[in-house]
C-alpha cells in the first residue's frame, strides 16, 4: 500500500466476523463447484464430525443411549450412528439428556440425508445431461466421422447408409457444437432406416482438438467436413485441427465442402493427397448444366449420384492386365466397364478398343455393388469395326434459354452451361427489378448473347410471342436460396403451374425446376415439369460419393463433360438399334457404333421407364422413340 492510502476494515471482506463468514461461503462455493464426489466426500467428513462428538459428549458424561451392550465409546459412536440413519432407532432412549441428544443427531441425519439425495439426484441428472449432450469418447473403427451439420447432414448421413447396407451397415458419428437431440430430429425427417448402420451424435466444436478426442479420429475410414455457418474458415479450422490431432494429412482420408476456389486449392497444396476440398455447389451447378443439354438427362445423372441404383468403382484388376479394352467391354455379367484411371491420374472414357490394359491402370466400372463385379474369363472378341463417337460438343445446337428467378446457383449453372454452348446460343433472365444490373453482369460474363427480363415484363408473353426474337427452347425456374426450402419450392411449383395453365400444350417449351427439398419431387408430377434438377441433393450425394472413394471425383467430373467422351442419350432410331435384343448383343452393337452403353429409357408413350445397368443375359425390346444411355 502506498503511503497516505489508508483502507478501512470494512473495505476487506475478510475482516472481522463478516469477513469470517464471508471466507467460509466462498470456500463452500468452491467446495460445490468441484462436483458431486467433493460434496459427498464433505458430507461423510461432516457426518463423522458428528458422529465422534456425541460419543464424546456421551462418555464425558458417563451416559450411554439405550440398546447398547456395553459403556464403551465404540458403543456409542456406533448407536450415535444408527440415529443419524434411522429416526425410529432414538425411541427407546431413557432420559432428557440423552433424548436431546439424540433428536439433535437424528435431526442433524435427516438434514443429511436429504442433502444426499439431492446431491445424487443432482450427480445423475448431469450425467445423464452430458451422456445426452454425447460427450464420451466414441469405441468405433473403421467409422465415419462427419464435422458439421450443416442442412447437407441428412442428405449425407441417408447416402452413406444406403451404401453400406450390403455390407452389414457402419458406424457413423456426427459432431458439431449444436444440441444432438437437433441433429438426431434433423436427420430423423430423411432417414427413417439406418439400413444395419449405427449413428452416433457428439457435442463439441470441431475446430478444437480436445473435442476432435472424442470422435477417435484414427481409427476412423473418413472424414467428412461440411461448411456451417462459419463459412470456409470453420472448415480450414477443423481440417487443420484434424491435421493436429492425427500428427499429419497422411493417415485418414478428408473430404472438405468450401465454397472458395483459391481457398481449396491452398488447402490442397498445404495438407497434401489425402485431403480433397470439394466445391460442392459449383459440382452441382457443373452437373446441372450437363442435365440441362438433352431431355431425360438429370435422371440420369440423378441415378449415377444416388447410392440406390448404380455406382461408380475404381478397381484394381491385375488379373485383366495385358487385355484390350475391347475384350472387357463384353466380358462383366452384372456390370459396365466405362473406361480407365492412369497411374498418373489420367482418366480415359471409352478409350479405342485396341487399348491395352496395363499394371497400375485402375478400371472404371459401372455396378450396383461392389460384389457384383463379376468377370468373365472366356475370351471376348474384339469388334470388327469401332467407330469412335462424337463428342458431345459436336453435337450441340443452338439453343434459346429462359430463366425466370435469379440466385448464385443459377450464376453458376448458366456459367457451365455456356462454356460448352454453340456460340449462336442464347439466354434471357426474367427477374426482379432490383437484380437488373447482378444479371446483366452476368449475362456479359457467359459470352453468349443475352438480356434480362425485369418484373414488369411477363415471361409467359415472352415465350407466346417471340416478337422477331428465337424462340425459347427451354424454361429453368430457379429456386430462390434466400428463402426456407418449402418455400422455395413451393413459389417454383407455383411458376411452373402458372405458366402450365396460360399455355397450349403445343406451345410449350421444355420446363425445366430447380427444386431444393427431395420431397418436392413427388410434387412436380403435377405441374408437369420435363426435369428437375434438386440443387442441394446434387451436392449432398456429391459428397457422400467421395466419402465412399474421394477418387471418384474426377470420373464424375469427366463424365459431365460435354468437351470429351461423356454421358449421351441418343434415339434408338436413329442407331438402328430397334428391335428386340439380348442385352449382351445390344451393348455388342452399341460399342461398335463407339458408344458403351448402359442403359436405355423408354419413350413417355411407353411408361418412360428407365433402366440402368441391365445383366448382360437379359432381353430387351427397344421401339420408336426409346433412348439409348451410353458413355461416348
Amino acid at each position: 500500500m502506498h503511503d497516505g492510502e489508508h483502507r478501512r476494515p470494512s473495505d476487506d471482506p475478510g475482516a472481522g466476523f463478516g469477513g469470517v463468514r464471508h471466507r467460509l461461503r466462498y470456500r463452500f462455493d468452491n467446495l460445490l463447484a468441484r462436483g458431486t464426489s467433493a460434496v459427498l466426500i464433505w458430507l461423510g467428513v461432516v457426518t463423522l464430525l458428528t458422529v465422534v462428538l456425541s460419543s464424546l459428549l456421551l462418555a464425558a458424561a458417563g451416559v450411554t443411549f439405550s440398546g447398547s451392550n456395553e459403556d464403551s465409546f465404540l458403543e456409542d459412536f456406533w448407536q450415535s450412528l444408527l440415529r443419524t440413519m434411522d429416526p425410529g432407532t432414538m425411541a427407546g432412549d431413557v432420559g432428557w439428556g440423552q433424548r436431546l441428544l439424540a433428536l439433535a443427531v437424528t435431526i442433524f441425519g435427516i438434514l443429511v440425508a436429504g442433502t444426499l439425495i439431492g446431491v445424487i439426484a443432482s450427480g445423475v441428472e448431469a450425467r445423464i445431461d452430458r451422456m445426452r449432450r454425447g460427450r464420451s469418447v466414441v469405441i468405433e473403427r473403421d467409422h465415419i466421422v462427419i464435422l458439421g451439420a450443416s442442412q447437407r447432414l441428412p442428405v449425407v448421413v441417408d447416402q452413406l447408409t444406403i451404401a453400406y447396407r450390403k455390407r452389414g451397415g457402419r458406424a457413423i458419428v456426427v459432431m458439431d457444437d449444436r444440441d444432438p437431440s437437433e441433429m438426431v430430429d434433423a436427420v430423423a425427417r430423411v432417414v427413417e432406416d439406418t439400413r444395419g448402420s449405427r449413428l452416433v451424435y457428439r457435442s463439441g466444436d470441431p475446430t478444437l482438438r480436445r473435442d476432435l478426442e472424442l470422435v477417435r479420429l484414427s481409427a476412423a475410414r473418413t472424414v467428412i467436413v461440411l461448411r456451417g455457418a462459419d463459412g470456409d474458415v470453420g472448415v480450414v479450422k477443423t481440417v487443420l485441427a484434424i491435421g493436429v490431432e492425427l500428427g499429419g494429412f497422411d493417415h485418414v482420408p478428408i473430404v472438405a465442402e468450401l465454397t472458395d476456389l483459391s481457398n481449396a486449392e491452398k488447402l490442397e497444396r498445404a495438407c497434401g493427397a489425402k485431403v480433397h476440398p470439394i466445391l460442392a455447389s459449383q459440382a452441382s451447378a457443373r452437373t446441372a448444366a450437363f442435365a440441362l443439354r438433352e431431355p431425360g438427362m438429370s435422371q440420369v445423372v440423378d441415378e449415377l449420384f444416388d447410392f440406390r441404383q448404380c455406382d461408380l468403382y475404381l478397381r484394381d484388376e491385375d488379373g485383366l492386365t495385358g487385355l484390350r479394352f475391347g475384350e472387357l467391354v463384353g466380358r462383366y455379367r452384372t456390370a459396365r466397364p466405362l473406361g480407365r484411371v492412369r497411374p498418373g491420374g489420367e482418366i480415359e472414357l471409352n478409350p479405342p478398343p485396341g487399348t491395352v490394359v496395363e499394371a497400375g491402370d485402375r478400371l472404371i466400372v459401372l455396378a450396383q455393388d461392389r460384389g457384383e463385379l463379376t468377370v468373365d474369363t472366356s475370351p471376348a472378341a474384339v469388334p470388327r469395326t469401332h467407330r469412335a463417337g462424337r463428342a458431345a460438343a459436336d453435337r450441340v445446337a443452338p439453343e434459346h434459354l429462359l430463366t425466370v428467378g435469379w440466385s448464385e446457383f443459377g450464376a453458376q449453372l448458366l456459367g457451365h452451361w455456356a462454356l460448352h454452348s454453340n456460340p449462336a446460343s442464347t439466354v434471357e433472365i426474367a427477374t426482379d427489378d432490383d437484380l437488373h444490373g447482378e444479371v446483366l453482369a452476368a449475362i456479359e460474363a457467359l459470352g453468349v448473347g443475352g438480356r434480362a427480363i425485369l418484373g414488369h415484363d411477363d415471361p409467359i408473353e415472352r415465350i407466346a410471342h417471340p416478337a422477331g426474337r428465337p424462340n425459347v427452347d427451354t424454361v429453368v425456374f430457379l429456386a430462390d436460396h434466400g428463402l426456407d426450402r418449402p418455400e422455395a419450392d413451393m413459389r417454383v411449383l407455383l411458376d411452373l403451374a402458372a405458366l402450365r395453365s396460360a399455355l397450349p400444350a403445343a406451345a410449350l417449351p421444355r420446363l425445366v425446376v430447380e427444386l431444393r427439398d427431395v420431397d418436392s419431387i413427388a410434387l412436380v408430377q403435377l405441374p408437369g415439369a420435363d426435369d428437375y434438377i434438386v440443387s442441394e441433393a446434387i451436392a449432398s450425394r456429391f459428397i457422400a460419393q467421395l466419402a465412399e472413394q474421394p477418387e471418384r471425383r474426377a470420373v464424375f467430373l469427366e463424365l459431365y463433360d460435354p468437351s470429351t467422351s461423356s454421358l449421351r442419350i441418343d434415339d434408338v432410331d436413329e442407331l438402328g438399334l430397334v428391335g428386340e435384343f439380348e442385352v449382351r448383343t445390344l451393348w455388342a452393337a452399341a460399342y461398335e457404333q463407339g458408344l458403351i452403353a448402359i442403359g436405355w429409357r423408354r419413350s413417355a408413350a411407353h411408361d418412360g421407364e428407365f433402366v440402368l445397368n441391365a445383366p448382360a443375359t437379359g432381353r430387351v425390346e427397344l421401339r420408336p422413340g426409346d433412348q439409348l444411355v451410353s458413355v461416348g
